[in-house]
This record gives C-alpha cells, sequence and structure tokens, in this order.
C-alpha cells in the first residue's frame, strides 16, 4: 500500500539521521548543568571553551553538546545568570568524548532581573514567533483572583486569548475554539486543563518548570491540533531536602510535598526524587457562607491529584514516571445543571544520550482517559468520553549551533458521544482511530538569521489518509534591538468538538474522532478528506528600548479550508424522515472560516515596578452551506473585536516583601441571537386528548439571525496586595488579600429570553489567602 511505502521512507531517513550521528567525529563534550541545591537543569547557560570559538547552551533540560573539537588541552567555562560561574580543565583525545556534569551554586541575585535578562537573550538567540514562555514569577505578579496563585491568570493576559466568560468559560485562541487547543503535560495530552469555576487550571505553579503557549505557526514536532499548542513540563522534586507548604484561600486550598527518594553520593551522581500536590476547592460552600449577595450560587468544586518520581543515573541519563487525577463537579441548586468530568492518566519519559554521540534521545508514553456528564432539567443527559494511548521517541541532534531534531508519534483514541438536541433527537456515535505520525525540522543559527524549517507526516488510519505538513519559521537581527519574524505552516487534526455553540453557558465538552453522518455541501470540494484544515500565515518584529522596554507586534491570518461543526439546524431524525435535506437531518456539517488579527505587546520591567500593556484585534468568521444551497457566513460567540489587558506590579520595599498587583481586561461585546419574537407551542400526542382552546402551551421563541447582536462592552479589575514573611532560608509565610471586580461592574453574561432580564457575572468578590513554605 502506498502509505505503508510512505511510512518505510520516514524511518528510513529517521535511521540514517541516527546513522549520521553516530559515525566517528573528531573530539565531543557533553554533558548537563543543574542546581546544586535542588538538582533542577538550568536552561540557557553559557558553554563555552575559553580562548575559542566553541560554545553552546544548555537546552531546557539542561543539556549541552560540543562537537568537532580537535584533540588538545582546555579550559571549559560555564556561566548563567544568578549563579556562580565555575571551570574545568579538560585532556581531549582524537575522537574521545568527555562526559561532565557542572552543579552551579546559586548567588545572590534580584529574581525579576535574573527572569528579564534571561528573556532577553532567548529572544536574540531563539525565533519565538506566536510563542510565550509562561513564567512563574510572572503569574504571582497577578491577583489570585480568591485564591491560590494559577497558571489561568496569566494565560488570560496573553494577546490572541479570549475568555468567553467569569465562570464556565473557555479559552479560544486567535479563532481556535477550545478542542483546536492541544494542551499536553509531560507528554500527556490533558483534555480539560481548567475548572468550570473559570478562575482555576488543573495545573500547580510550584511544580512548572517549563510553560510555552503557541499561538500560531508552530513547529513540525508538535501534531492534532489546527490553532495552538500549550506545551507544560513540570520539574522533579528536590534531590537533596525535602520540602512543602499549604496554601488555604477563601474558595480552595493545595498541598504540596517534594523531596528525594535516594541522595546522590560520593563519587556519584545516581539519585532519585518526587514531588506531589492536591488542590480542591470549597468555592460552593464559600458561597453559601460569604458570598451570599451574589444573585447565582457558585456551585464549583474541583480535585486535582498530581506525583511524579524521577531517576537519575549517569551524567545523561533521567527517567520520569507520573500520574494525575483531575476532577471537576459543578451542580446549580434544584439540579437545574448538574455536570461532571474527570481526566484520569498516567506516563513516563527516558532521557539519555548515546556513547560516542551528539543524540539526545528521547522516549515518552502517556494514557489518558476523559470523562464527562451533563444533566440539565428537562433535557437528557449529554455524556462523552475519550481514551487516549500515545508513545513515541524524539532525538536531538546537536550540530554546533544548528541542530536537528526528528522523530516519530502513534497515537490511538477511543471516543465514545452521546448528545440529545432540544427535540430529543439523539446523537451517539463511538469510534477508535489511531495516528501515525513523524516530523523533521532543523534549526539553523547564522547569526543574524535563524531559520527552522520542518516537515511533519500524519497518517489517518480511520480515513486512510496521509497529511503532508510543511511548516517553516524564522527570525532576522536587523540590529541587536531589533528583530524581524516570519512564520507558515499547514496543520490538520482528526478529534472535533461534539457541541452546540448554541448553549449559553456550555460547560459540556463532547469529543469525537473521525465523525460519520456528515451533511454534503457544494462549498468544500474534497469532501472525502474529512480533516479539519487550517494554514497559519504569521508576521511581526520586537524590539527594546533599552534595558526596562520591550515590545512585541504580530499580525497573523489563520484560514480553515475545512472545519466539522454539530449541526444546529438539525430537526429531524434521518432514518425516519430519509427524503428530507442533509442540513435537517445530519449530525454533522463541513464549514470554512478565517481568523485575522493584529497583537501588540508593551512591557516595562525595572525594580520595583513592572507594567504590562496587551491589546488584540482580530476578527473571526464562519461559513456552511444552508439546506437551500447558500452560503452562510456567521461570526462564532466567540468572535470579539477588541481585547484589552493592562497588568501592573509594584513591590512597596526593598525586601520584595509587600507586593501590590493588579489586572484591568476590557473586551467588546459577544455575538448573540435576538429574540425575534414568541409564539405558544402546543404538543399533540396521539394517545392524549388536548384541548388546545382551554389548556396553555409551552412559550417557544422566533429567533433571528445567528448571532447578529453584540452583548454589551466588558470590563473588570482586579487586585490584590501581598505580604512575605521570611522566617528562615527555606522557609516563608504569605498572606494576600485580593478583590475580584473592585467597582462591582455589572457584565451582562447572557439575556433570558423568557423574561428578558440580564445574567451578570462575577459581582465584587474579596478574598483573603495564607501560604506556607518550607
Amino acid at each position: 500500500m502506498t502509505w505503508l511505502r510512505n511510512i518505510r521512507i520516514c524511518l528510513i531517513v529517521l535511521l540514517g539521521l541516527l546513522a549520521t550521528s553516530l559515525m566517528a567525529q573528531r573530539g565531543m563534550i557533553k554533558g548537563v548543568v543543574v542546581n546544586a541545591k535542588t538538582g533542577a537543569p538550568i536552561e540557557f547557560a553559557s558553554v563555552q571553551l575559553e580562548g575559542t570559538p566553541m560554545g553552546a547552551t544548555t537546552d531546557d533540560q539542561g543539556y549541552f553538546f560540543l562537537v568537532s573539537i580537535e584533540a588538545g588541552n582546555y579550559v571549559l567555562m560555564v556561566s548563567s545568570i544568578g549563579y556562580e560561574n565555575q571551570s574545568e580543565t579538560i585532556t581531549l583525545k582524537d575522537g574521545e568524548t568527555k562526559v561532565i556534569r557542572f552543579s552551579l551554586e546559586q548567588v545572590a541575585y534580584d529574581l525579576d532581573e535574573v527572569a528579564v535578562s534571561a528573556e532577553r537573550t532567548k529572544l536574540k538567540r531563539q525565533i519565538r514567533i506566536s510563542e510565550i514562555e509562561l513564567l512563574p514569577a510572572h503569574i504571582t505578579r497577578l491577583p489570585s483572583v480568591g485564591s491560590m496563585p494559577d497558571i489561568t491568570q496569566q494565560i488570560q493576559t496573553l494577546p490572541g486569548v479570549i475568555t468567553t466568560g467569569d465562570a464556565g468559560s473557555q479559552l479560544y485562541i486567535r479563532g481556535g475554539s477550545p478542542i483546536q487547543n492541544k494542551v499536553i503535560m509531560d507528554g500527556a495530552v490533558i483534555y480539560n486543563p481548567f475548572h468550570s469555576s473559570g478562575l482555576h487550571s488543573v495545573f500547580d505553579i510550584d511544580v512548572i518548570r517549563k510553560a510555552e503557549v503557541f499561538t500560531g505557526g508552530f513547529g513540525a514536532e508538535y501534531g492534532g491540533s489546527i490553532s495552538s499548542v500549550m506545551d507544560i513540563a513540570t520539574r522533579s522534586g528536590d534531590i537533596n531536602t525535602y520540602h512543602g507548604g499549604m496554601d488555604v484561600s477563601t474558595i480552595g486550598g493545595k498541598l504540596l510535598l517534594e523531596g528525594p527518594v535516594f541522595r546522590p553520593k560520593e563519587g556519584s551522581e545516581s539519585n532519585a526524587s518526587f514531588i506531589a500536590y492536591y488542590k480542591t476547592s470549597w468555592f460552593d460552600k464559600a458561597s453559601e457562607r460569604y458570598y451570599q449577595y451574589v444573585d447565582q450560587n457558585l456551585p464549583f468544586n474541583f480535585h486535582d491529584l498530581y506525583g511524579k518520581l524521577t531517576i537519575f543515573t549517569g551524567d545523561v541519563f533521567k527517567g520520569d514516571l507520573f500520574g494525575f487525577s483531575f476532577q471537576d463537579h459543578t451542580g446549580y441548586s434544584g439540579s437545574v445543571v448538574n455536570y461532571n468530568w474527570d481526566n484520569q492518566g498516567f506516563g513516563g519519559n527516558l532521557t539519555m544520550s548515546p556513547a560516542q554521540s551528539s543524540l539526545l534521545l528521547n522516549g515518552y508514553f502517556a494514557v489518558s482517559s476523559f470523562n464527562s456528564e451533563l444533566e440539565e432539567q428537562n433535557y437528557s443527559p449529554r455524556e462523552s468520553s475519550v481514551n487516549s494511548v500515545n508513545l513515541g521517541i524524539r532525538i536531538d541532534n546537536y550540530l554546533g549551533k544548528h541542530y536537528f531534531k526528528y522523530g516519530i508519534e502513534l497515537l490511538t483514541l477511543k471516543t465514545d458521544y452521546l448528545y440529545y438536541t432540544t427535540d430529543f433527537n439523539a446523537t451517539s456515535q463511538a469510534n477508535n482511530t489511531s495516528e501515525l505520525s513523524a516530523f523533521l525540522l532543523f534549526f539553523g543559527d547564522y547569526n543574524k538569521l535563524l531559520i527552522q524549517p520542518g516537515l511533519r507526516v500524519v497518517l489517518y488510519s480511520s480515513l486512510n489518509k496521509i497529511s503532508p505538513e510543511p511548516r517553516i519559521s524564522l527570525k532576522y537581527l536587523v540590529m541587536n534591538n531589533f528583530r524581524i519574524k516570519l512564520a507558515a505552516g499547514l496543520y490538520t487534526q482528526n478529534l472535533i468538538g461534539a457541541v452546540s455553540d448554541r448553549d449559553i453557558i456550555n460547560y459540556f465538552r463532547g469529543y469525537l474522532s473521525a465523525p460519520v453522518n456528515i451533511a454534503s455541501t457544494r462549498e468544500i470540494k474534497n469532501q472525502d478528506y474529512l480533516l479539519q484544515e487550517s494554514i497559519h500565515l504569521i508576521g511581526g518584529c520586537e524590539f527594546e528600548i533599552g534595558n526596562a522596554l520591550f515590545f512585541n507586534i504580530e499580525a497573523y491570518f489563520k484560514d480553515y479550508p475545512q472545519l466539522i461543526n454539530y449541526n444546529r439546524n438539525k430537526v429531524f431524525n434521518e432514518f425516519d424522515y430519509p427524503d428530507n435535506p442533509d442540513m435537517l437531518t445530519k449530525d454533522f456539517i463541513l464549514e470554512t472560516g478565517e481568523s485575522k488579527g493584529i497583537e501588540f505587546t508593551g512591557e516595562y520591567r525595572k525594580a520595583p515596578l513592572s507594567i504590562s500593556l496587551i491589546y488584540s484585534l482580530s476578527e473571526t468568521t464562519r461559513s456552511y452551506e444552508d439546506s437551500n444551497g447558500e452560503i452562510i457566513q456567521y461570526a462564532p460567540h466567540y468572535d470579539r473585536r477588541h481585547n484589552l489587558n493592562l497588568v501592573g506590579s509594584i513591590d512597596l520595599d526593598r525586601n520584595h516583601s509587600w507586593m501590590f498587583n493588579l489586572r484591568w481586561n476590557f473586551g467588546t461585546g459577544f455575538p448573540f441571537t435576538p429574540t425575534q419574537g414568541f409564539y405558544e407551542s402546543n404538543t399533540f400526542d396521539d394517545n392524549e386528548l388536548i384541548n388546545y382552546l382551554t389548556q396553555n402551551g409551552t412559550l417557544e421563541f422566533f429567533y433571528g439571525p445567528y448571532n447578529s447582536a453584540r452583548l454589551p462592552s466588558y470590563h473588570r479589575l482586579d487586585i490584590s496586595l501581598k505580604k512575605t514573611f521570611t522566617l528562615r532560608e527555606t522557609s516563608t509565610i504569605e498572606l494576600e488579600a485580593n478583590v475580584v471586580n473592585v467597582y462591582n461592574q455589572k457584565n451582562v453574561y447572557y439575556i433570558d429570553r423568557a423574561t428578558n432580564e440580564a445574567v451578570y457575572q462575577l459581582p465584587f468578590l474579596p478574598g483573603i489567602r495564607f501560604a506556607y513554605a518550607f
């Protein structure tokens, strides 16, 4: 078969690259740079052979490679901002490989200044277009919104990110719906990373080693998403001492514990450590006790548990095992709405570098299971589950300042879905699919020009289709403080979100792979190729003014030549009414769409003040063919034209013990479908006699054009004041007071069609927080 031949070709290419890296070289020095106290890897440390132009920087796991070195005596220098420099004298023979581990001691530096300096350095040596790294130092400078600091609070301030409400909201990134935004943690797919409260994620910032959000134009190493990717890597536990902490607030709390399983012994670097956290909320109980003035109760409750074991042997061999269990419950009074979901899984990673090679191999596997159920008064329940297994290998091949990355991954998916429309028409599908993908990318550092071309090839077995996906990104350093950047790529995905966007508050998340029962259309020609597709085109520039000011401007265009959406126009069951048009009987429809916009980020960071201004101007449209063959264009319910975030933080004393934070968000109104009129509906049953002259029917609505009106604009100010007490070197207490919606702005969530009354989002909501770390 053709696809088998193509897979063989991919494997031969990978093996050829592997063989090339194992061929005899002159001399090589490789190793890892870590924090001497905790064993944590140090990213972007400089490794230099003194007196030569040869050098390298460590990757995000602390590894470095210096290749093709002539035999001789050298002094190897290692430096990183915030750490003491180290050096080692080396005698290198022809064809010899030296493996060295550097453990750097931290020195007294301002952590914020260290973070800013490291960030600026990365920007000059990495392309980083439509890529934002989430830093714990930035997250803690945001109001914690009634609870512990959370990654959600920073994500909502990123350019191109839209959230549809304070509660029950989802994230929409540059026009992509939640299902089109892939979230990965340690290689495992997290199918619902945000809790129904809209204020919390399943992640804990004290455990995150690295978190990157790619809002578009991401490289060939990522697949299965047509809009964005969020890649989160957790850190390992401390290898020398035990640490932990607790965090308690008005609406939630957490426990954290980490430490060594066995410590490194003299003459050996082998060690093992663990880290674990548990988070929970009592929002529902706090709502009854402290927030009785809120018009609607806040019925949110969750439990998150995560644990990780890390084993390190030798200098470049590390293994991880992890597991997680995330649960969420939302239950409104009177059982009007009950929504439950859970996401559980486990996995592992193995990282090593074979002797005599400049390769860094990472093998991984992960199992993830997501189940959700929604019960609503007067409606049949909705249910969805997705179970996935993914495993693969990724290889980094270092060639001085350049490198190759290549790998192969297998993903299996099992989805089960049950949904009822208001007419009690059932949509039920269960599918088993698999995807086999291979990728290859090259990163070239040519001083002023950084370039990264790549190719991802995906075999969708359920469709018997192969999708080649070329991608490219580049950055050109016009001046030391001014850089331009470009990116483009083709992206596909098979998993769709089987939900109705007519729901005003859409807690339910349905998943389906390789859907069937799709309405045919003349607008999309390639209907036998039922993949969701997108094409990304991005351009921008970034520059600094002095050491304190940084600006980034990006313009993007995302074309969606094929999308699969739930058919909101379905009226009949196709088996009972086979002669009706597809648009009235099929479960899903094909659509096209586009998203475009321009984004501006300005930052000022100079102690003691930090200010960020993030503005997005965007437009998202979708099109489909109706039952009459006419093309209908509409704005999806998350289309927001203007979005502005102002984030500020100031240290009120020199010791950073007092900190004041604020965030102000403004957004223009979301689209909604207006009500044009009302009518009384009577249901006639063959087995009952109904007198429509004397018996009242039910209230029904005549809808206006779909999403043709706009809600009022949204704006909200959140603030917090935090005091930190240092008890001893490794022990602190934090006290925080915070307020959501300081001036109690009545932001409209939706309009109740029956009463024509507005339902508002979160009101003035104060909170307090206590945290202890040791």
